[in-house]
């Protein structure tokens, strides 16, 4: 019998973080899981660490090194479950995460991909204040509830933010092969991006409010090495990204502007500011992802009970508005005005 979902872990060289992600792909509490190791020619001894996980895993091994996105492309060509997600070999999952995927996707049919939180910590085992990565749209955080969004609205999403982050994606695994020959193999910033838009927008995306993985942030992470050796800069395969993204948008009709505009209403003006500046730091835009930009700058226009604002307001401007009139006075008092 087939494995109902893979998890695909794809590494080089990080045998001492690679032992950590298998134990938890190994601890799931869903049973028909698959976990999948593709090694891209390593020279350490992960093939040994990944012997002593025993018969639940897979091991397949490259000839010569794919590079990231070809290793990834390789996951997923030899996934034999009906739902799949990557797993980075210095990162882990919540024993749950399986399950909680399989009871999202079959509880929202017909979803192709579901997403969920994950914290970034120095440390997976004892964290402090760390941040939270994940969908920024409203969630009902308290109740649990997950929620189902139109899977197109990843493509726009995704040119000003990466909305969600392995390893807390998971995706229909038939319909994310399908969309192979579609990705962006020369953006490396971007690579988790592409995936989440070339599938998406075939069906819907759930998002559930949990914390189901953890980020461990180390010099050593893949997009803080590639800063120096990428063929491009992060700006320029911003730029590639964008042009790529307006392609998978070509044909549709204009459902999606309204329904992006309302998504963006619900995220902070703050996050949506900067998002703003990146976008504006490049010219020669395709005109979809223009529209784009204009709908995210008409959201900064509004707050967020609707009504319009004549401006972004400045630092001052700011701190003005958020304290209590009678210590703004003694405040300017005090500095002479």
């Amino acid at each position: 019998m087939p494995p109902l979902f893979t998890i695909g872990i794809p590494t080089f060289n990080r045998s001492h973080f690679l032992r950590r992600s298998l134990a938890a792909a190994l601890a799931q509490t869903q049973e028909g899981v698959e976990v999948l190791v593709c090694d891209n020619a390593s020279t350490d001894d992960t093939e040994a660490v990944t012997q002593a996980g025993g018969a639940k895993v897979r091991y397949v091994r490259n000839p010569s090194n794919l590079g990231m996105m070809g290793n990834l492309v390789r996951l997923v060509e030899e996934a034999r479950g009906e739902y799949f997600s990557f797993l980075q070999d210095d990162d882990v999952v919540h024993r749950d995460w399986a399950k909680k995927a399989l009871e999202g996707f079959r509880e929202s049919k017909p979803a192709v991909a579901y997403l969920a939180y994950l914290a970034m910590s120095p440390s997976v085992d004892s964290w402090h204040m760390p941040p939270l990565y994940g969908p920024s749209c409203r969630m009902d955080w308290m109740g649990g509830s997950p929620r189902v969004l139109d899977g197109k609205l990843m493509a726009p999403l995704s040119l000003f933010c990466a909305f969600a982050l392995p390893p807390a994606m998971a995706f229909h695994t038939q319909t994310l092969r399908a969309t192979l020959p579609l990705w962006e193999k020369d953006c490396d910033h971007f690579i988790e991006c592409t995936p989440l838009v070339a599938t998406a927008k075939s069906g819907t995306v759930v998002v559930d409010p949990w914390v189901a993985a953890v980020q461990q942030l180390h010099p050593g992470q893949y997009h803080l090495t590639i800063d120096g050796t990428a063929d491009l800069s992060r700006q320029e395969q911003w730029a590639q990204f964008a042009r790529w993204t307006a392609k998978q948008m070509e044909g549709w009709d204009s459902g999606w502007e309204k329904a992006l505009g309302d998504l963006l209403l619900e995220m902070p003006v703050e996050y949506r500011i900067p998002w703003l500046r990146r976008m504006e730091k490049c010219d020669d835009l395709p005109a979809t992802v223009i529209r784009v930009r204009d709908i995210l700058r008409q959201s900064i226009g509004n707050s967020s009970d609707g009504k319009p604002t004549s401006k972004v307001l400045s630092f001052k401007d700011f701190a003005r508005e958020v304290t209590p009139p009678f210590a703004w006075r003694s405040l300017q008092r005090w500095r002479g005005r």
